[in-house]
């Protein structure tokens, strides 16, 4: 049986809306209309009559909190070869690109969220935090569960 990749897609981002509204409260955050960063990478166009606050909210797959600090583009796939890692033409740089410059465009900061079939969700962020499972490049990734045990400051834009 064929998988439908958005309908995938679309599950994969409704479940980590759950995981992050468990987190920090029901309804802050939501999946972005459209499925998928209304105003990211080729859809800026749009954001010429958002507010300010509007362009936060739609700048990612899943609309945050004005408050939170980050744009997250959230991945679902089958698999991740481990050469991905290594190769700058992959999936996973390109989404590296796709979220940096999502996340410049409104001035916070960039997180990739992957869920592989039959793993836990791993996270990409660019911070200098510890219990990282590995590097590469300036990006630490490390376990959804484990970032989110953060206090709540650790998730604030800084004033």
């Amino acid at each position: 049986m064929a998988i439908n990749g958005k309908k995938k897609g679309n599950r994969g981002e409704l479940e980590a809306v759950h995981i992050l509204n468990d987190r920090f409260g029901s309804n802050l955050f939501a999946r972005a209309v459209s499925s998928g960063a209304w105003i990211g990478g080729s859809n800026r166009q749009r954001a010429k009559v958002l507010t300010d606050e509007q362009q936060l909210a739609f700048a990612s797959d899943i609309i945050c909190p004005v408050w939170f600090r980050y744009v997250i583009e959230h991945k679902n796939y089958a698999q991740l070869e481990f050469w991905e890692l290594f190769n700058e033409k992959s999936n996973l740089h390109q989404w590296f690109t796709q979220v940096e410059g999502d996340a410049n465009f409104v001035g916070k900061e960039p997180m990739l969220v992957v869920k592989i079939n039959n793993h836990k969700r791993f996270v990409f962020v660019k911070d200098n935090i510890e219990n990282f499972v590995f590097q590469i490049k300036n990006w630490r990734c490390l376990w959804l569960e484990d970032l989110l045990k953060q206090p709540d400051d650790f998730f604030k834009v800084q004033s």
